[in-house]
Formats: structure tokens, sequence, C-alpha cells
């Protein structure tokens, strides 16, 4: 029988290179299940609390510590004042990803980073094979179907429909490997099949944002990526031709053409029976959501509601109100004001947290922006810029603010920055 050695499983260097490798392997893990996402973030909290508590490590008092403390802080007064025990304790347990802040910026190496950006690139390229072939076979290499009456093809994230918000979050970041090969050939080909399995999936919001930051990653040095916009610009003729294409008879091809057409227009709230309505954005879904988020934001403007209490309170606002205010349809304002979100980030911070935690946040995307205006590596630069953008759109569909993996990713992304910067002053003072 095995000897078990307690001794190395409880020693703290031993745990700091697992947690690093369940750190890099995460974008992996984010594709089996979420709940491996917050084993990681726990493990880092504990180790964490560790190093503290034995004094192997000190916390750094700067100018983002100041502000994501702060930001803590009025997210608990926020939960306490609602008086709801289950947001109180989200809102204490939310400490975690501060402590994941922190094992990032003291125990995360360069030897891991590169690790992490492998995988990266490997699991997107995995999604797109997966999401292709189940595109051709109605079936991923899993045996999951595509969902939403086969208009949305999420590839191995079964009954998620989340495989384009994937790619919104971790596209950018695999740039920095594609740009450090310098094969512009290489860098083409990669953006051109990340914009088309993007459209594929019939993520509409995620398709706008990528193709949004790319464009914008284009424009940022045309002379050198000209063949890049000759390819975008002949993708996207051929999108218009397909989209405005009346004789399509293929069943999936008319499926895709109605995702980006009818149910577009039905979820900006336009009536297609109609050849004219004055006022469609009004009765979007998501538009009467961040109506009624404005609306509870206006009734505790300084610390909201309480995190995750969007959906206790959406039906405090009456209908009527938002008929008065925002010209919303009276049915609709009264029957989809209420969700489990208002599905956008700001909205959800200045509704549920108030103004002042919404402040915080942009003084921190202010600073962490400053922060990669000073990184000397171009591709490290251009990519984590990219990331920390397409992240932060405001006037976007998202996902819940506090939910694991979307916090997950804010946390990871000013972590990497902070990590980028503290490495950089590394090799200053070597």
């Amino acid at each position: 029988m095995a000897n078990i050695n307690f001794k190395n499983f409880f020693n703290c260097k031993n745990n700091i290179t697992s947690c690093n490798l369940f750190i890099s392997t995460s974008p992996a893990l984010f594709i089996i299940g979420v709940a491996f996402l917050e084993f990681t973030i726990i493990y880092s909290s504990l180790i964490v609390i560790y190093s503290l508590l034995k004094k192997k490590i000190k916390v750094k008092f700067n100018y983002a510590i100041f502000l994501l403390s702060l930001f803590y802080i009025i997210v608990n007064l926020s939960s306490f004042i609602s008086q709801d025990l289950s947001s109180i304790f989200k809102s204490l347990a939310y400490i975690r990803f501060f402590l994941f802040y922190l094992f990032i910026i003291n125990f995360f190496n360069n030897y891991y980073f590169k690790l992490l950006l492998k995988i990266i690139l490997f699991c997107l390229l995995f999604i797109y094979i997966d999401i292709f072939y189940q595109y051709l076979t109605g079936k991923d290499f899993f045996g999951y179907e595509p969902g939403l009456y086969l208009t949305r093809y999420q590839g191995p994230f079964g009954e998620e429909l989340i495989s384009g918000a994937y790619i919104k979050k971790y596209l950018f970041l695999s740039l920095i490997l594609l740009l450090s090969i310098n094969k512009n050939y290489l860098l083409n080909i990669y953006l051109l099949l990340s914009i088309v399995i993007t459209f594929v999936t019939g993520e509409k919001m995620s398709f706008i944002l990528i193709t949004f930051v790319i464009g914008i990653f284009i424009l940022s040095d045309l002379k050198k990526k000209k063949t890049i916009l000759l390819s975008f610009i002949s993708f996207f003729i051929i999108i218009f031709l397909f989209l405005n294409n009346p004789n399509i008879e293929n069943e999936k091809l008319k499926k895709t053409q109605n995702r980006y057409n009818k149910d577009f227009k039905v979820a900006l709230g336009i009536d297609i029976s109609k050849k004219s309505n004055t006022k469609f954005f009004s009765n979007s879904v998501h538009f009467i959501h961040w109506a009624t988020a404005f609306e509870l934001f206006k009734q505790k403007p300084f610390f909201g509601h309480g995190i995750k209490q969007f959906r206790n309170k959406c039906s405090t606002v009456k209908g009527i109100t938002l008929n008065n205010n925002y010209n919303i349809d009276l049915f609709k304002g009264k029957n989809y004001r209420c969700t489990t979100h208002p599905h956008n980030f700001y909205l959800e911070l200045i509704s549920e947290t108030g103004i002042l935690s919404l402040m915080i946040i942009i003084l921190l995307y202010i600073f962490y922006f400053k922060r990669i205006s000073n990184l000397e590596n171009r591709n490290y630069k251009i990519s984590i810029f990219l990331c920390l953008l397409v992240h932060i759109f405001p006037i976007a569909t998202t996902g819940s603010f506090f939910t694991n993996h979307n916090s997950f990713h804010f946390w990871f992304i000013i972590s990497l920055i902070e990590f980028m910067h503290i490495s950089q002053l590394k090799k200053i003072n070597k």
C-alpha cells in the first residue's frame, strides 16, 4: 500500500503550483463546467489567506487595491441595506474574487502565462471544429444538438448557449501568440475563421462586438493589415448578399438567415408584420429590462437594491411607468420587465449596487487602460487592450456581472494586466 505524504500535500509551494495549473487550464475547465472555475477561485483564495496569515506575502497598497477594496465595501453595503440574507451572503462571498486577483499578481509567472495562451488557442480551435462539425452533421462530437430550434450552435457547451460569448472572452488574448509568430496570412485566416464561426453560433451581440473590435484592430495599423482588411470587406459583402437573398431554400441556411434578419428585428422590438414602426426599439425585450433597471436605480441611486436583487425588485416598477417614461407598450412593459438580471453590466451595477460602484468600475477601467498604455511589449499591449475593450463595451446585451464566469473573466483580465505590469517592472529592475 502506497504511503501518502501529507506534508507534501499541505505544502504551500505544491499548492501554488497546482493552483497555477488550474488557472492556466481555466479556459478548458470553463468548457467542462463553471463549477471548475469556482473551485479554482476558492483554491486560490485559500492559498492567499494562508500566505497572508503566515506573512509569506504582503498586500502592496496602491490605487488599484484601494479602488477594488472600495468596490467590495460598497457591494456589501448595498446588500446589507437591502436586508436580504441571500444578497448579504453573496456579497460577503465576493471577497474570493479579490483574493483570486491577489493570487495572480503574487504567484502567477511567465511559464504559466505562456501555457495559458497555448491552452486558449487550442480550446478556441477545438470549439471552431466542433461547431463546424455540429453545423454539418446536426450533432457535435459529444452528441449535442443545436439549441433554440436549430438556430444556435453551441458546440461543446451543451444546453448553455454561450459559445459566442466564450469566443468573445478569449479570442483577443489568443492574439498574443499569433502576433508573436509574425505571419500575417495565419493571423488573417485565424481572424476570419473566428468571425465566421461566431456568425454560425447565432449569437448576434458576440458577432457584432467581435466584428467591431477586429475592425479597430485592423484600423490600428492599416498599412500592415491591408490583406486582412480586403478579406473582411469581401466576407461582409458575402454576408450582406446572403442575408438579403430571398431565394435561399436550404433549411439550415434559411434558419441562419432568419436569425440575423427576422429574429434580430423582433429582438429590437420591430413588428415585422408592419412596413413601419416608430416605436420599435422601445418595445424590444432588452430595452424593457434596461428601462426597468434604470427605474430601480432612480429608487435607490447611491447604493442600489443589493446584488442579485433585480429579479426580486423588478416587479415594483409599474408597467404604466415604463409606458409613460419610455414609450413602452403597456402590455409588454408589464409582462417583460422582470428577468434574472437586466442584461447589461452597467445598468445591473447601478440598479443593484448604485452609482458609486459604477464610478469605481469606470475609474478602474481608466487605471488599467493606463497600465496597458505603459506596456513595452506591443503584442501584449494590443491583445489585452482589445480584450478589455470588448468586455467593457457599454451598449451591449450581456450576462450578469455577478455570475461566476463573468466575474471570473473581469477579475482575470485586470489581474493579467497587473501581472504584465509587474513582470515588466521586474525586467527593468534586473
